[in-house]
């Protein structure tokens, strides 16, 4: 957004003093096809997020897709892949333990296709809609006494 353009530009230049400019894409807020297809593009997703984010809806996303994460080990990342698997946590606030961890993931292309198998897997067992609305069903019947 306009609130955090000049955070976003100077990241840019940062990028482009250190020569990594030309592989740098910025794709801003994608549709669902858009997504889709950023997520069928990339082998590994991390969203090193430094605040104990509460969703992580687009981790999920990464995991249904298929991608494997790599997430700091705090706010709702540790029980969503608790929950589904397909990712790998690092300690929070450790730039360079994330580019370990992600660095080691991608040399490891068995492991990659592993992880996203069974993220896959995991989101559609633990956190599909289905699985949702019988969770919020089995709540109102503890409550309402069947």
């Amino acid at each position: 957004g306009q609130g955090d353009q000049k955070v976003f530009e100077a990241q840019v230049a940062k990028l482009g003093d250190a020569g990594l400019a030309e592989q740098f894409d910025h794709i801003g807020a994608p549709d669902r096809d858009g997504k889709l297809e950023f997520f069928r593009s990339i082998d590994v997703f991390s969203m090193p997020a430094v605040y104990r984010e509460p969703k992580g809806l687009t981790i999920l996303e990464a995991l249904a897709s298929g991608v494997p994460v790599v997430q700091p080990e705090h706010g709702a990342f540790p029980e969503m892949l608790e929950e589904t698997g397909g990712g790998i946590l690092v300690p929070p606030r450790q730039p360079e333990a994330l580019a370990e961890s992600l660095a080691k993931l991608l040399a490891d292309p068995e492991r990659v296709a592993a992880l996203g198998r069974e993220g896959r897997i995991g989101v559609a067992e633990a956190r599909s809609d289905r699985r949702m609305a019988e969770q919020t069903l089995e709540v109102y019947e503890n409550y309402l006494g069947g």
